[in-house]
């Protein structure tokens, strides 16, 4: 259904009811696939990213930080993302 595979990291939001993965193959593209899914109806998809750079990554995590910002009062939630990228070394957040 997804078109992906090598996928690195799942997790899921209980609040929104989400789950979010990260993969490294999407229709046989070597790159950096997010993807986000409704835990109670899995056709309902969104790509979330699809850089293609030809480049393998793996020691991926997915986390979901939530907080409250003092200065604003707002609640917010976001997406952590870190991977390493394969053959030149370099480890990546993406928030």
């Amino acid at each position: 259904m997804y078109h992906v595979d090598n996928i690195k990291d799942i997790t899921f939001d209980d609040e929104d009811r989400e789950f979010y993965f990260l993969s490294n193959k999407k229709d046989a593209q070597i790159g950096f696939f997010l993807v986000k899914f409704e835990a109670d109806d899995p056709a309902k998809f969104t790509d979330l990213t699809m850089w293609r750079h030809r480049l393998d990554i793996d020691n991926c995590n997915l986390f979901i930080l939530r907080g409250h910002d003092p200065v604003t009062g707002k609640f917010y939630k976001e997406l952590i993302i870190s991977y390493k990228t394969i053959l030149i070394n370099t480890f990546n957040v993406v928030v």
